[in-house]
């Protein structure tokens, strides 16, 4: 593939700030964003993935900082729009969703943060599909950027697909407009991986699903089976990846219709299949996953209750052990996975070695 070299120079760059980050995080400087990006993604290294080795784990989360980085500031970047839809899209798609959506076929499409995951976007807007993206609350502060870079998609590609983005708020209102928007043949993109701190109850234990060193919930991916019965409509799975060629790769898995009469066992059986594409996305290429840097809500209860006391004594425990985080103003220790609010004026670990 012909290399660009507008993005091989801005690709350069952020892995220099990665690498910056990293030493910023060993010498404990917590004064920008991307050192605690690092802290984040080391802890959930430790704990999720289960790196008890020092070495391996710092090598492991520069190369997941670096993707994250090169992924939010060029992939996912207007300015980058021209020269990233030029880059090939190896398209795996075995059931031909994409035609059922060329047809005029809504899908609610279920993904993860691997990858450059816009790309889905992209192939949406190429056949002229609507889309509706659901999002955290929280980044209703960035819908701007989203809609910055749909439009130079859009005007790249002649579409007249239109973007809207929904901040999941109350349940019911959330149904209605999913419901509205399969009325309108629009397809509806969630990403089950947020990094809200609900997404899982006290209460699901019997939605357990085996994911790196831990067990996540299935609750989200069980009701939005339910929420597909309810409107009929079929539910594709997705993921992305970054090929050692520079090409990109797409891969949808459409899940069975949904039929009547499925019983809540139904329902977990279709959430398994979704989340089983994370895990071999994993699997494939552990260090492309956006995920590794949330505070994930359906990790936390299952992976604080597996803390082994012989931790405390190990060589190999997440060094400097806390850090400051000044975006959310707390202290964060990265071996017992606790946040203490902390004034957002000073470090509070300034000179602490």
């Amino acid at each position: 593939m012909i290399k660009d070299d507008k993005i091989e120079a801005a690709m350069e760059n952020w892995r220099l700030v990665a690498q910056k980050a990293q030493l910023g995080a060993f010498e404990r400087r917590h004064n920008s964003r991307e050192v605690c990006f690092y802290h984040y993604i080391d802890m959930n290294l430790y704990h999720l993935g289960g790196m008890r080795h020092t070495a391996q784990r710092h090598r492991t989360a520069l190369l997941v900082l670096e993707h994250i980085l090169i992924t939010r500031n060029i992939w996912h970047a207007a300015a980058y729009v021209d020269e990233n839809l030029k880059i090939p899209c190896v398209i795996s798609d075995p059931c031909d969703v994409l035609a059922e959506v060329s047809n005029g076929q809504p899908i609610i499409f279920c993904g993860f943060h691997t990858g450059p995951y816009w790309r889905v976007v992209s192939e949406l807007v190429r056949l002229n599909q609507s889309v509706l993206i659901v999002t955290p609350e929280s980044l209703t502060t960035v819908y701007d950027g989203f809609e910055l870079t749909f439009e130079r998609t859009r005007h790249v590609l002649a579409s007249k697909s239109t973007l809207t983005l929904l901040p999941q708020k109350n349940s019911w209102t959330f149904l209605s407009e999913i419901k509205s928007a399969i009325a309108e043949r629009k397809s509806v993109i969630l990403f089950l991986d947020g990094y809200d701190r609900n997404n899982s109850s006290g209460n699901d234990e019997l939605c357990a699903f085996s994911l790196l060193s831990n067990e996540i919930s299935l609750l989200r991916g069980k009701n939005v089976s339910k929420l597909a019965l309810l409107i009929g409509t079929p539910i594709v799975a997705f993921n992305t990846e970054n090929l050692a060629s520079g090409s990109h790769e797409l891969r949808l898995n459409r899940l069975p219709d949904p039929a009547k009469g499925m019983q809540e066992n139904d329902h977990l059986a279709r959430a398994h299949l979704i989340y089983s594409t994370l895990a071999s996305s994993l699997a494939s290429n552990l260090s492309q996953w956006e995920g590794w840097m949330y505070i994930h809500g359906f990790f936390r209860k299952r992976y604080i209750e597996s803390l082994d006391p012989a931790l405390f004594t190990s060589a190999d425990v997440p060094q400097p052990r806390m850090f400051y985080d000044r975006n959310y103003g707390v202290v964060v220790d990265k071996l017992l996975l606790k946040f203490y609010s902390a004034s957002v004026d000073a470090d509070p670990l300034q000179g602490i070695s």
